[in-house]
């Protein structure tokens, strides 16, 4: 007969607690390693989660709805380095070129005790944005598009948006949005430039 949804949803509710001291779930820019997520973020048991009904799965993370969210459960990672850098990097993706409202709820431990992180954002029911859609989106954002990627740079490091199709671009009365935005970077070298001589007369003294 199954769990029926009201005590699935409620028992979803109990294990994604909000982070132990901050206000909201949102990722704090000082955790840089798994000692902090542990300081400031619950262990989530992935029991309830695992019991609401499943939006999809990849090599990614496995999604599940929870009436007006989604929950994303991140696939375990082997590598025994920190998920900080990992949360971070989707996070800042969130915020370049999606919503903005991908919140980090908290983590669960791998069969080989490895960190790997639980997100959630609202469910947005829509259709699948087309490539010029797409395209007017990340050209609003900043980006310049190369190939089937999208490319910005900041600060001498570029960011290079990728995999961005109908299938995780969605438009809702009239809104595009970005529901698995993914981005890597690469650093740009910095060509050295040549010592520019002044120009004549400029800087000079005239002759008395």
């Amino acid at each position: 007969t199954g769990t029926p949804i009201e005590a699935v949803q409620a028992a979803v509710d109990e294990v994604l607690t909000t982070p132990k001291e901050a206000p909201t779930a949102q990722f704090q820019t000082g955790v840089t390693d798994d000692a902090g997520i542990v300081d400031e973020y619950e262990e989530v048991d992935l029991t309830a989660i695992e019991q609401l009904p499943l939006l999809a799965e990849g090599s990614e993370s496995t999604v599940y709805r929870d009436g007006s969210e989604v929950i994303k459960v991140a696939e375990p990672y082997n590598a025994a380095e920190s998920a900080a850098p990992r949360i971070a990097e989707i996070l800042r993706a969130d915020q370049m070129i999606g919503n903005g409202d991908l919140q980090f709820r908290g983590y669960y431990r791998g069969k080989n005790g490895v960190i790997n992180p639980v997100f959630a954002q609202p469910f947005i029911e829509g259709r699948g944005a087309t490539d010029a859609e797409i395209e007017e989106h990340m050209l609003s954002r900043g980006f310049t598009r190369e190939g089937n990627n999208y490319v910005k740079t900041v600060d001498g490091v570029q960011y290079v948006a990728h995999d961005l199709d109908s299938d995780n671009v969605k438009v809702s009365n009239g809104k595009i949005s970005v529901i698995d935005a993914s981005i890597y970077t690469k650093n740009v070298p910095v060509t050295p430039q040549a010592p520019v001589s002044p120009a004549e007369g400029v800087g000079q003294v005239a002759p008395q």
